[in-house]
């Protein structure tokens, strides 16, 4: 129904009715922001978000939907850059958290820690399907076993890998941190074995400062690969950065 005033309204009836009107504006106001905030988050293109939190993980896609809220108080771009973050976090803590536990099964390289991941898939779908291997009477997971048990089982399957026939590929070192620390000779030098420029130059410090005399006794100062500390070692004899002799 209309609201209408008249000269024959009560002071209580005039009141009343301004009353009413207040509440009306407000709940305009409040329709008027809701319908912004959802046009301003982007909050109608339902398809985008929909791919979006499909693409999540499901833990990053429950904490999303629990900070939403703070989308109220917060600019979209601000919300998006903290969420992000947020999960930025997660993913390196997970990372973070393999790393070790591939540390402690005794692995030393990315190149062992995907091995190990995919015995440790294969193994644990053999079990979850009953087919446990002759003389394995153990059904927990690698992943509960103690670290001498997971190093056990790793380097079994290890044996079992074919090595490379080939020499692998250059390590492309040319957009690497620290290459420009780096001379012309190092740098084909870090290309060949591989190793990353951080790496080569702590190992570069290492050996001027310890000065090892032997190949034997520069492959014990690091938890490297013997050839590419070899390679490294016999490269900085012949630049005249070490007086061993042998």
């Amino acid at each position: 129904a209309n609201l209408s005033f008249s000269d024959a309204d009560s002071p209580e009836d005039t009141e009343a009715k301004y009353k009413l009107l207040e509440i009306y504006n407000q709940k305009l106001a409040e329709r008027y922001q809701r319908r912004e905030f959802v046009i301003s988050r982007g909050l109608m293109d339902l398809k985008r978000l929909r791919e979006r939190e499909q693409a999540m993980y499901r833990e990053d896609r429950e904490l999303h939907l629990k900070l939403r809220p703070l989308m109220l108080v917060v600019s979209r771009e601000d919300y998006e850059k903290f969420i992000d973050g947020l999960f930025a976090e997660r993913s390196i803590l997970l990372r973070i958290e393999q790393l070790q536990s591939w540390r402690s099964a005794g692995i030393r390289t990315l190149d062992e820690g995907e091995e190990y991941e995919l015995a440790l898939k294969k193994r644990n779908d053999r079990i979850a399907e009953g087919h446990v291997p002759p003389g394995d009477t153990r059904t927990a997971s690698l992943r509960t076993a103690s670290p001498y048990e997971r190093e056990a089982v790793f380097v079994r399957h290890m044996e079992k890998v074919p090595k490379p026939k080939n020499k692998p590929p250059l390590l492309d070192v040319a957009t690497l941190p620290d290459v420009e620390l780096l001379g012309k000779a190092e740098r084909s030098l870090c290309a060949e074995t591989r190793l990353y420029p951080r790496q080569y130059l702590v190992m570069k410090s290492v050996m001027i400062k310890d000065q090892p005399q032997t190949r034997t006794h520069a492959k014990g100062m690091f938890k490297v690969e013997s050839s590419k500390v070899t390679k490294v070692y016999e490269f900085m004899l012949r630049a005249g950065w070490l007086s061993a002799s042998g």
